[in-house]
């Protein structure tokens, strides 16, 4: 199914907003993005391990900060969702 030009606008949007939000490295943005995009309600635990992941797989993000992540999720025992480009550090 082909997007409208609507819908690629509103997705870059999105990702745009994702990106900075990734970037910045800041937790609580990522919870009120969460919420405002429809996200099920999550226990305050799973935000961190899910910025986390997330920075891990989008590849507009800098290699460095992916690998940091990977390696925060590597540290407690957890999965990144990169797809093996990133190493293990």
């Amino acid at each position: 199914m082909k997007m409208t030009p609507e819908q690629r606008r509103r997705v870059k949007a999105h990702n745009a907003e994702r990106d900075a939000i990734l970037l910045s490295g800041d937790i609580e943005d990522l919870v009120a993005f969460y919420r405002r995009n429809g996200g099920p309600p999550l226990s305050p635990e799973a935000y961190p391990i899910m910025f986390h992941k997330v920075r891990t797989a989008v590849l507009a993000i800098p290699i460095h900060l992916r690998e940091e992540s990977k390696r925060w999720l590597y540290e407690r025992g957890m999965t990144s969702y990169d797809d093996g480009e990133l190493g293990r550090k």
